[in-house]
């Protein structure tokens, strides 16, 4: 951001040259997504920019979001509800919409199964159930429910999604659960 609030989005171009290719107020939560910009500011708005400038996707009151190779899964926030609303997913280099799915009452985390091909799309993500409900694992395609995990993941500090588990650290202890079935594999008081 060059000013409070305004982000400008420029290429730089071998030779060290740079043109601005686009302008806005997006706010101030950045990734990228095979080539793509996505930026976001909670509760307001996500936008999506290739290399020209030109917006791929917008969506309007994002709340979590999670760049996962080429794909972007975002929660919305429901001011009537102050909750969750939809997990919204898209494909970045074509700007092409994956699924919408309404997911009331979840305002929480999302993490992806990391792909072997950064342009796949994962094909399990977990979504937090918020305020100390179970999550979800669900399809990385369809954003459909495959099943629920324990709880104690939800309460979890820190989620890292790896390709063998979805590990949470809660503060006192790590632990693995399985991206098929949602169940805990491991924790640190296996020895």
């Amino acid at each position: 951001p060059r000013s409070a609030g305004v982000v400008i989005v420029s290429v730089v171009y071998p030779n060290g040259s740079m043109t601005d290719v686009a302008t806005g107020n997006w706010g101030t939560n950045a990734a990228c997504a095979e080539g793509v910009l996505v930026l976001w500011a909670r509760r307001s708005v996500l936008i999506a920019v290739d290399s020209t400038g030109a917006t791929l996707f917008t969506t309007e009151m994002p709340w979590y979001v999670t760049v996962a190779g080429a794909s972007v899964y975002v929660t919305t926030w429901c001011p009537k509800t102050n909750a969750g609303d939809l997990l919204l997913a898209y494909h970045a280099p074509s700007g092409a919409q994956v699924f919408n799915v309404s997911v009331p009452g979840s305002g929480g985390q999302i993490a992806a199964r990391p792909t072997a091909n950064s342009t796949a799309i994962p094909d399990v993500l977990w979504l937090d159930g918020g305020y100390g409900e179970p999550g979800t694992l669900r399809d990385g395609s369809t954003g459909f429910a495959l099943c629920a995990t324990p709880r104690a993941l939800s309460e979890a500090l820190v989620i890292v999604p790896t390709a063998a588990s979805l590990v949470g650290i809660d503060g006192v202890r790590a632990y693995g659960l399985s991206w098929t079935t949602g169940q805990p594999m491991w924790n640190t008081t296996d020895y």
